[in-house]
């Protein structure tokens, strides 16, 4: 038999008259299908034979054994070193601007002093409920507007975003009283301001919770001037800094112009739902930990995966990807692609929309190797 070395990613594999050979799985041919087979059949390209077998060069499912030991399939592991490596998401920080203006002690249908029925009450413990849930898989933060009685706003968190964070917030909540205008437009921009400098590698976004209508306003920026067309522009210019905005509205629907102030928002914020009305609108506990837990599952998922250091004879060329288990397609509608300088692949259609909403979550990604012959 000639002699012939097939350099891999971290390992020599050996054809020659002693030492090592190379199986194959039954049909004759090595797959260099990414770490399963195809049918027996490999990716194209260059092929060299030996000893009436194929190695392709794509052949990552070589295997190497001794020659008195016959081993027949891929093997990944004892191939070339060159594993699959499951993708690793920072988890997301999610901040909650929180509205605190006097009307959220109304109760749902507009009436004062709602007491354990009211707005805030209604709201603040879904809140509680939904961050104590998820405190270990999404840095939470709280930012309430406004600040004072009137229409001032903060102009950094009372709870930075962090992983197990729900103490704090259900501490900060439990200490506040709703009480001020309802500056949405000054609390928007500071919460996006804040944010942009938030050193976090985990995506960013604003889950606006409020319960009707902009204040604050020209001509006398007081709680009874309307400042609906600056929160919707400055919901907009939030999102143009790659921060979206989730809008809720606890019940709001009986109020036609926060109705659509709302709606507006949720276009410009990036996130809204499929269906009329765009934001998410509550008016129980159980309305808003059901808006909460849709919100979740989005802001979990990602179509943009980034890639691990590749080895100096890795062949990106050949990377393989898996969803769930299941193969994806490169360069396909429905599959996935390199961003530019392949540091990070994006999924796209179907594969997306299923990685957004947290029905697929597990995703594996196969760097190629090269084969060098000498």
């Amino acid at each position: 038999m000639r002699a012939l070395v097939a350099k891999f990613v971290g390992c020599l594999a050996v054809v020659a008259t002693a030492g090592c050979t190379f199986s194959r799985p039954p049909g004759g041919q090595v797959s260099g299908s990414g770490g399963h087979t195809s049918g027996g059949t490999g990716t194209g390209g260059t092929s060299v034979f030996f000893d009436a077998a194929v190695v392709s060069d794509a052949a990552r499912d070589l295997i190497s054994s001794p020659d008195s030991v016959l081993e027949v399939g891929p093997s990944v592991d004892a191939n070339c070193g060159n594993v699959p490596f499951a993708v690793t998401i920072p988890p997301p920080n999610l901040l909650i601007l929180l509205d605190r203006s006097g009307s959220m002690n109304e109760d749902a249908s507009g009436a004062s002093n709602g007491g354990a029925n009211s707005k805030w009450s209604l709201m603040t413990a879904a809140i509680k409920q939904v961050v104590a849930q998820t405190e270990t898989s999404i840095n939470w933060g709280l930012m309430l507007f406004g600040n004072d009685s009137s229409c001032g706003v903060a102009t950094t968190a009372t709870v930075p975003p962090m992983i197990g964070n729900a103490s704090a917030i259900i501490s900060a909540i439990d200490q506040t009283t709703a009480q001020s205008a309802t500056p949405t437009t000054k609390g928007e921009l500071a919460a996006g301001k804040y944010l942009s400098t938030f050193a976090d590698p985990g995506r960013k976004f604003i889950l606006l919770a409020t319960d009707g209508q902009p204040t604050c306003g020209l001509p006398r920026n007081s709680g009874a001037d309307p400042d609906d067309p600056a929160a919707i522009q400055a919901v907009a210019d939030v999102a143009a800094m790659e921060i979206p905005t989730y809008v809720i509205g606890i019940a709001t629907t009986n109020n036609a112009t926060a109705d659509a102030t709302l709606n507006s928002m949720a276009d410009k914020g990036g996130q809204a739902r499929p269906t009329t009305p765009k934001y998410y609108p509550v008016s129980t506990t159980a309305d808003l930990v059901t808006a909460l837990g849709a919100i979740k599952s989005q802001v979990m998922g990602t179509c943009t995966y980034p890639l691990g250091k590749p080895d100096d004879n890795a062949d990106l060329d050949k990377t393989s990807v898996m969803v769930e288990g299941a193969s994806i397609p490169k360069d396909d509608p429905n599959g996935w692609h390199f961003d530019p300088g392949m540091s990070s692949i994006t999924f796209s259609g179907t594969v997306c929309a299923d990685l957004l909403a947290g029905k697929a979550t597990k995703v594996q990604i196969l760097y190629g190797c090269k084969l060098i012959l000498t």
